[in-house]
């Protein structure tokens, strides 16, 4: 069996999501094993959103402190000491984990356990929420677009025919076709990110909940165009990204009472947008939270990143 029939007690098809799963609120009961999950609530509130719920919370007391920790996120998920910590999971703009940008939601969500990349490890680590995402917040026709009033603002799509001037969106994934606006915000206000509050940890019946923030970068290794031509695009999503992904943070802090934000480094790796780049983002956003009493926890797989040793001061 596979590890979503483990959880959910049959394999995952279209058919069988519609004869086994039901959603209540922010619970999910599978029919195949007559377990029931917190699937969570999902929301996908944009920069500037996140800002005024940040300022209208709660103080945080303390001062944000930065640390690094090397670390495997599932693993870290499945930790009760992180039982309603914020992680920010690297995605495509659908919020979920396509290999490619052939694939689809209809391909589900089964086939993450073959990407051994970070994002896909903590969306199978809180799987009702994934499913949720996945089979109920989308389809394959009509999905999810984290950058589409970025886009519209910046004029992407003008004759409204779905042929970026700048970026081709295809299945999660804004492909870039090498042209680049005159005027690029330092961190646009409309970027949305997708926040998955109070969704349960499905790994080994660990049953805490705990707060996802999904998020994109550019994929520029997927694109023949010039890295270096595409910096103002590509630093403009880093930056709301991670300022975004601080300020649900704060709400979420003040809401749960752990404090600890588990950043990824977003946009690298496949989607080839360089560390400094993905580092100095992070450094604004902490910059502008600094008086605030975040935890912030970057996560490193496989061995310590000496890029992010200006952040830990």
């Amino acid at each position: 069996m596979t590890w979503f029939g483990d959880v959910f007690g049959f394999e995952e098809s279209s058919e069988n999501i519609d004869r086994h799963i039901t959603i209540d609120g922010g619970h999910m009961h599978s029919g195949g094993n007559d377990r029931t999950f917190s699937s969570g609530s999902l929301s996908m509130p944009t920069l500037d959103e996140l800002r005024e719920e940040a300022g209208a919370a709660a103080l945080v007391p303390g001062s944000l402190r930065v640390r690094e920790v090397v670390a495997d996120a599932q693993a870290l998920h499945a930790d009760p000491v992180n039982a309603g910590a914020l992680f920010q999971v690297a995605s495509q703009c659908n919020l979920l984990e396509m290999a490619s940008p052939d694939a689809t939601p209809a391909d589900g969500i089964t086939i993450y356990e073959y990407d051994h990349t970070q994002g896909p490890a903590c969306a199978i680590a809180c799987a009702a929420g994934t499913l949720q995402r996945n089979w109920f917040a989308q389809s394959t026709d009509a999905q999810v677009d984290t950058l589409a009033a970025v886009g519209e603002d910046l004029g992407n799509d003008l004759d409204h025919n779905g042929d970026g001037r700048f970026w081709e969106m295809r299945n999660g994934y804004a492909l870039l076709t090498g042209e680049v606006p005159d005027d690029v915000p330092e961190a646009p206000d409309e970027l949305a990110i997708g926040i998955h509050a109070d969704t349960e940890v499905t790994l080994a019946d660990a049953g805490h909940t705990v707060t996802q923030a999904y998020c994109s970068a550019l994929p520029l290794g997927y694109s023949s165009v010039d890295t270096h031509d595409m910096e103002p695009l590509a630093r403009m999503v880093l930056n709301s990204t991670y300022e975004a992904t601080l300020a649900a943070g704060v709400t979420n802090a003040a809401r749960s009472g752990n404090n600890t934000v588990w950043l990824t480094l977003v946009g690298g790796v496949v989607f080839h947008n360089p560390i400094t780049w993905i580092v100095d983002a992070i450094e604004r956003a902490c910059n502008l939270y600094a008086d605030v009493g975040l935890d912030i926890a970057i996560v490193s797989f496989g061995g310590s990143k000496p890029a992010l040793r200006r952040l830990l001061g």
